[in-house]
């Protein structure tokens, strides 16, 4: 860290890591989701409460970044995790890209997320994949005004088309069953 005076951001997910080695940073964020030694349990847990106290801090220049990556987040964590998390707003604000794939939201707990943190204003690219989204999320994404600049949008492996989820459409237009 002493030769990067200026890093404030290191992304290293989706490694083969087995174990954090940028948890000792204190100025530095590392992202590290997706990597071996998150199956642990006692280790994800210290990862992710870390990696949230560091992105909700109330510092006034806390990480300059504008992609953030969360992801694999065990199923039993995530809707507690995302309901009461609110970004810090610098961060927020520069924020182009966020993934948040493969992480069980569901469109309550995913706008909710969105919600807290005023509609990521400035978001161009949104990774949702493998998550529990559903044909609903069209309908909420029309209740909010968010998003105003996204340019990409990933829904891969996701719960759309499910005959199952009843839409409620806005329109008289019948759509064919098949």
């Amino acid at each position: 860290k002493d030769n990067f005076k200026k890093l404030k951001c290191i992304n290293c997910c989706n490694n083969n890591f087995n174990k954090s080695f940028l948890s000792d940073f204190n100025k530095i964020i590392g992202l590290e989701s997706g990597n071996i030694f998150l199956l642990d349990p006692e280790l994800c847990d210290k990862y992710y409460s870390q990696l949230k106290s560091k992105l909700v801090s109330s510092e006034k220049e806390p990480y300059r970044m504008s992609y953030l990556n969360i992801t694999y987040l065990p199923r039993n964590k995530c809707i507690e995790y995302f309901n009461d998390f609110s970004l810090n707003e610098n961060i927020m604000i520069r924020l182009k890209k966020l993934d948040l794939s493969f992480n069980a939201l569901d469109c309550d707990t995913f706008f909710k997320f969105v919600e807290k943190n005023k509609g990521f204003l400035n978001l161009r690219s949104l990774k949702l994949n493998g998550n529990n989204i559903d044909d609903t999320f069209f309908e909420k994404y029309l209740q909010y005004d968010i998003f105003n600049k996204l340019e990409h949008l990933y829904l891969n492996n996701n719960n759309i088309g499910n005959p199952e989820i009843e839409i409620k459409y806005r329109d008289d237009l019948p759509i064919s069953k098949s």
